[in-house]
This record gives structure tokens, C-alpha cells and sequence, in this order.
């Protein structure tokens, strides 16, 4: 190992970094940020909270609803909610749980309540099966766009190592 005469903690290479670094807007670049965090809570905690208020008020508009028109409903309203992707699928699940077995409580013919909740298993399922293959649609139809192509901007190196590592 040899000395070396440099004063400072840093390479030159870290150095040249830090003056970039110190030429940049910073509190732009803050205001940004927050701006951003406003968005990702509004997305992600705002968005779940709003799911749970709509998926409450349906449970409630449709009690009277017969039960095989309430599975109608639900499932296309599921597949819409599943299809947003700010949604997420844990309270999907949840009330499809709460409102169809309360449906087939009184009803005999299907099992009464733990047969609602069977219903609710097959349903849910088929629903996010369906939303799956409806996702894999989307992607598969835009992808052949030569726009989307470019926004995703699959001929750059950065996309095709992220294709040959998955």
C-alpha cells in the first residue's frame, strides 16, 4: 500500500459528483417531492379508503337485490374495481364475503350462510381470474402499439436487461 497526499475524505470521482450535486435547485426539487408523496398517499391510503366507503354503500343498496343479481352485479363491479390498479383486492374480497353470504342466509336452498360464503370463494375467484386474463388483454393489445412501445421504451438497455433477468 503507498500514502497518498490528499487532503479530503473524498475521491475525485465523489467530489466531481458533489459540485454537480451542489449546482442543483434544491428546494424545487423538495417541493416536487412532496408533491409526489401528496399523490402516492392520496393513491394508496385515499384510494382504499374510498374502495371501502363504495363497497359499503353497495352492501347496503343491494340487501334487497334477489341473490343471483346481486353476484351479477358484484362480479362486474369487482372486475372494474380489480382492472384499476390504485384499487386494492383486499376489500373486494372482504365484501364479496359480507354481502353474498348475507344474501343466502335465509336462503335454504343454497346452504344458508356457509353456503353464501362458498358462493363467495367460487365467485371471487372466477372474478379475479377474469380481471387476470382482462389485464393480460389490455397489456397484450396496447404492446403491439408502436406508441406505448416507445413510452415503454423497449429497445433501451435498461428495458432489455430487465427482460433477460425475469
Amino acid at each position: 500500500r503507498r500514502t497518498t497526499q490528499e487532503t479530503t475524505l473524498l475521491t475525485p470521482e465523489a467530489l466531481v459528483a458533489l459540485d454537480f450535486l451542489r449546482t442543483w435547485q434544491w428546494g424545487a426539487i423538495f417541493v416536487r417531492v412532496n408533491w409526489l408523496v401528496i399523490l402516492y398517499w392520496t393513491l394508496s391510503v385515499g384510494v382504499a379508503k374510498i374502495t371501502i366507503v363504495f363497497l359499503s354503500w353497495l352492501n347496503e343498496e343491494l340487501a334487497t337485490i334477489p341473490l343471483i343479481w346481486v353476484c351479477v352485479i358484484f362480479f362486474f363491479i369487482g372486475y372494474t374495481m380489480f382492472l384499476l390498479p390504485p384499487v386494492p383486492g383486499i376489500p373486494v374480497y372482504v365484501t364479496s364475503g359480507i354481502i353474498i353470504a348475507a344474501q343466502a342466509r335465509p336462503i335454504k336452498e343454497v346452504g344458508g350462510y356457509v353456503g353464501g360464503i362458498v358462493i363467495a370463494i367460487v365467485l371471487s375467484f372466477i372474478l379475479k381470474i377474469a380481471a387476470v386474463c382482462g389485464q393480460y388483454s389490455i397489456g397484450y393489445f396496447m404492446g403491439k402499439s408502436v406508441k406505448v412501445q416507445q413510452l415503454v421504451m423497449v429497445d433501451k438497455v435498461v428495458t432489455r436487461a430487465i427482460e433477460k433477468i425475469l
